[in-house]
């Protein structure tokens, strides 16, 4: 699974109108302990699209 790194925080909003209260948090790198080497990027994409856009 390919890293994103976390970008400056402007403070803007997303184009879903959501203003979060850390700022810009498109570029925002989530840590998922536990998770086995064998793990693809795929299973982990469809798994994290039901909290939202990815």
């Amino acid at each position: 699974m390919a890293s994103i790194s976390a970008g400056p925080s402007s403070g803007s909003s997303s184009s879903s109108g959501f203003q979060s209260p850390f700022g810009d948090t498109t570029f925002t790198k989530v840590f998922v302990g536990g998770l086995a080497w064998e793990t693809q990027s795929e299973t982990m994409r469809q798994y994290f699209e039901q909290f939202g856009e990815i």
